[in-house]
């Protein structure tokens, strides 16, 4: 967590003085107060209910973690509870409240872990200002660099997603050209090849077979990710596992880990190499190579980076911060935006200091959609298809259009059904939700102007036009309602903000 001073962004420390805390969810049990940050996630070693990488299921309503005690929690009622945790600490060390934020998302979030991501922020009591995506607000960190002009290419590795952003930086103006990713590709994945790869060392040694077993997998994976973390400074290191009076024992070389989980980091490289191809941007092109998230401290990815690049990568921002500052940044601009802080020190002040590090003016970002926007329709053999109206990478806000006619006599209402992806298969897309709108009754044939909008966070919306009534530009009949089945409703969202306000978090 981060606020903009005078002086410039600063990260704030949260209560035990860390500059950063794991995101992991500690339930004892007593369902009035959970645990939060390093302490939850040391409880992970000794089985407790911590949950952790829920940013990767945010939107999916099937995924819920499940405590001992009984209870059940959506990904988006999990980030809650760390988010309220954050406000909390973020008080503590400010002196007075914390009520309205931007909160950073990966850039290849679509709909439905925005919204998800939106909603948890209300949970946590927080008004969210902006959905910023991680490689733009580390960027705009970046950007306080005299020398930071030209073609960047920001890789963006973290604990549970990937991200790459090609974007050019020009004095105060960021512009996002093209981005891609994996939302389900991270460090955690990381390291569970090197669980796999200590157990099988176990089983070769004459040990037993963990494979199967949850709980000694749970310690092993702590246990993994600390061997990869000395495995960035050392070329072997060596892991033990005490379990039931017994101790084993496995030596891990950074040789083994690079070849276990090769396959991972190309996955990285295919995406990064496929986006420059479809900007249409050579290697040549790239300025500057910024390396974000706490895994691209791993050595291969900067060798990977190096070589994929031809030049040596220097380290201009902190990998591990980077994100935060660049968001206090945004706060402070979407804080003036929104009227806040104009009749004292707060907004007004925080934006002069912005201008005041880029030269005099507030730097502008204009970023692009992760996914192509579309609809459900059918060709003319009556075939449903996907239909892209807004297609990936375009500048946001955006806006694309596609005319429908009713299809029988005082029709009084029109759907659509949105889709996120630009393959025609509508089974190869996701389905963002469904709209109903009300529409005058005209005879079949009736044209309706649907206009698809994605907003500044990359929400979608639509807007229903008839042009009956104006064959130029149509008149506006209202915006779709649209029921988004994998985030929740308006109901469950009141109820979950009422049940975890009786949660304390520590």
């Amino acid at each position: 967590m981060a606020i903009m001073r005078p002086t410039g962004p600063e990260i704030i420390r949260n209560q035990e003085g860390e500059r950063i805390m794991p995101s992991a969810v500690f339930f004892p049990g007593d369902a009035g107060e959970v645990q939060v940050g390093t302490q939850a996630k040391n409880m992970a070693a000794m089985g407790g209910d911590v949950a952790q990488f829920v940013k990767r299921h945010m939107g999916e309503p099937g995924w819920q973690f499940h405590t001992s005690s009984g209870a059940t929690y959506r990904a988006e009622e999990v980030a809650s509870l760390i988010l309220k945790r954050i406000k909390s600490d973020a008080e503590l060390a400010l002196g007075e409240p914390v009520t309205d934020a931007v909160v950073t998302v990966p850039a290849y979030f679509d709909d439905s872990p925005r919204t998800g991501t939106r909603q948890a922020g209300q949970m946590a009591g927080l008004n969210v200002l902006r959905i910023l995506n991680e490689p733009t607000a580390a960027a705009l960190a970046f950007g306080l660099n005299d020398a930071s002009d030209g073609l960047a290419l920001v890789y963006d590795l973290g604990g549970g997603t990937f991200d790459v952003t090609l974007m050019r930086i020009a004095g105060r103006e960021f512009t996002v050209i093209a981005t891609d990713g994996n939302r389900t590709l991270g460090g955690v994945n990381f390291d569970g090849r090197l669980v796999d790869f200590i157990c099988q060392s176990i089983v070769a040694a004459g040990g037993p077979d963990f494979s199967d077993d949850p709980d000694v997998l749970t310690a092993l994976r702590e246990k993994a990710e600390a061997a990869k973390r000395s495995l960035t400074t050392v070329d072997s290191t060596k892991v033990f596992l005490p379990h039931a009076g017994k101790s084993y024992s496995a030596v891990v070389s950074r040789a083994d880990f690079e070849r276990v989980t090769a396959d991972l980091l190309d996955e990285t490289r295919h995406t990064t190499a496929n986006l420059l191809t479809g900007a249409g941007v050579a290697w040549s092109d790239i300025d500057h190579f910024l390396l974000v998230g706490g895994s691209t401290f791993m050595p291969m990815v900067q060798r990977m980076a190096e070589e994929l690049w031809g030049k040596p990568i220097e380290r201009k921002v902190e990998p591990n911060e980077a994100v935060a500052l660049g968001a206090a940044i945004a706060a402070a601009l979407a804080s003036a935006e929104a009227g806040l802080g104009k009749d004292g020190p707060g907004a007004s002040d925080a934006v002069a200091a912005v201008a005041a590090l880029f030269k005099g003016e507030a730097p502008i970002v204009r970023d692009v959609t992760s996914h192509a926007l579309g609809d459900i329709a059918q060709d003319k053999q009556g075939n449903d298809v996907n239909v892209v109206v807004i297609p990936a990478n375009t500048p946001i806000p955006a806006r694309g259009s596609h005319i429908y006619t009713t299809m029988a006599e005082r029709q009084t209402r029109m759907g659509v059904k949105l889709t996120q992806g630009a393959d025609p298969d509508p089974t190869a897309v996701a389905v963002v939700g469904e709209g109903m709108i009300t529409i005058p009754a005209y005879p079949a044939g009736a044209p309706f102007r649907f206009d698809y909008l994605y907003d500044i966070d990359q929400v979608v919306h639509v807007e229903v036009f008839d042009m009956t009534a104006d064959g130029v530009n149509g008149v506006k009949v209202g915006e779709c309602d649209i029921d988004r089945a994998a985030n929740m409703s308006d109901q469950a969202l009141s109820t979950s903000i009422a049940r975890l306000a009786g949660i304390d978090v520590l």
